[in-house]
């Protein structure tokens, strides 16, 4: 019996020292496993990439700018020298054809209207005299109680009474003309954008008093490079002006503002049309003065100068399209890149042809394919040649393209 218990505990021991053995040696194995895999780990970086796609992008020019004129204005002058006695318009008003902007007063004028008028009351009643002389002549030259020649002495007086009578009203009549002038009434309808003088001042004749303008349809004048206005043109003519929202707080001019904008912009956006380009966006030039027509019913921009300001193309288009981010300039020759992987998933450069771009997303149009892997992370710390694990939107156990 004895032999048999030393037995079993022999047993016993032995198959713990085998379990100890076998769990040792899945240790071992286990921190084997890990050290490869660290160093393996090692010898890769692990960058950010996405898969090259087909997105929907509007075009866009940023930081541009721009001076922006009205289509046309007016100044409306004084016709008469006067003292500008009553304003009847604010700055920044919508004014009419024809409303009167203002009132001036002359007194020598009112003085020569006066006169005028007193004297064609007295020639109005010697023309009454000498007709009332003429009657009584020809009832006496009828029953020959004068000579012809009395007759026609009173004829030839009652027709320069008359006479002098025409002259005078004429005289009136042109001095009431002169008074006229000193009313300013608006040519057309425009809004009003200046107003030169103040009530009680003295304006001579010529002298400018308002100015007019029609702000709902503007002219805005930039300079872009050849490559912008070939993205941009790409898209027709039609486009949407935006505007840094600061530059709308503080205006050149005092202007009042329409209810409304157009249909489907911003507060901030306009819409804009290329009127010209010069020289012709096919022209071997490096720059192009661009004139744009801008639309601006809500009177939101101003004649004057901006900067910041982004051009955006109306439409959207599908287009392949990389993440911006993925975009890099060559410092060598000036042309595109992205970094992408080999079979052996290890950073190479592919130089690529770029179109249209917005904030976004930037056009591919030569260099890849819808699917290759592009990396988002900049790696400017890290070479060509150098192995990869990625993460992010192609990490779906894809590493190379």
């Amino acid at each position: 019996m004895e032999a048999k218990r030393y037995l079993r505990m022999g047993i016993f021991g032995i198959i713990i020292i085998i379990l100890a053995v076998t769990a040792y040696a899945i240790f071992l194995n286990e921190a084997s496993r890990r050290h490869i895999d660290k160093m393996e780990a090692a010898q890769y970086t692990i960058l950010e990439a996405v898969h090259a796609d087909y997105h929907k992008i509007r075009t866009v020019v940023k930081d541009a700018s721009i001076r922006v004129e009205p289509l046309w204005t007016i100044d409306v002058k004084a016709q008469h020298d006067g003292t500008l006695s009553e304003i009847y318009v604010d700055l920044g008003e919508h004014v009419e054809a024809g409303k009167m902007l203002a009132s001036m007063t002359d007194a020598e004028l009112g003085s020569q209207l006066a006169s005028a008028e007193a004297s064609i009351d007295e020639s109005r009643a010697t023309l009454f005299n000498y007709e009332q002389i003429l009657r009584r002549d020809e009832l006496l030259r009828q029953d020959r109680a004068i000579s012809e020649q009395e007759y026609e002495t009173a004829l030839s007086q009652r027709d320069a009474a008359r006479a002098q009578m025409e002259n005078r009203m004429a005289q009136r009549d042109i001095t009431k003309e002169e008074i006229e002038k000193m009313n300013v009434f608006s040519p057309r309808a425009a809004e009003l954008l200046n107003i030169y003088h103040g009530q009680g001042d003295y304006v001579r004749a010529g002298e400018s008093m308002f100015l007019l303008s029609d702000l709902a349809e503007l002219r805005a004048t930039g300079i872009m490079s050849h490559e912008d206005i070939a993205a941009l043109m790409q898209h027709g003519q039609d486009f949407i002006l935006e505007i840094p929202p600061h530059r709308l707080l503080h205006r050149v001019y005092p202007m009042g503002q329409q209810a409304g904008t157009t249909e489907g912009l911003q507060l901030n956006q306009l819409a804009a049309r290329i009127d010209s380009v010069i020289p012709a966006p096919d022209a071997n030039a490096e720059y192009h003065e661009v004139v744009w027509h801008v639309r601006n019913p809500a009177w939101i921009m101003e004649p004057t100068y901006y900067n910041g300001v982004a051009f955006y193309s109306q439409e959207e288009t599908r287009v392949l399209a990389v993440p911006s981010r993925a975009l890099r300039r060559s410092k060598e020759d000036g042309g595109f890149y992205v970094y992408g992987l080999d079979e052996e998933s290890r950073l190479v450069r592919r130089p690529v042809k770029v179109g249209i771009a917005d904030d976004a997303f930037v056009e591919i149009t030569e260099g890849i394919a819808e699917g290759d892997l592009v990396i988002t992370q900049d790696p400017v710390a890290y070479t060509e040649g150098m192995r990869v694990r990625i993460r992010g939107d192609a990490e779906e156990g894809e590493t190379g393209p």
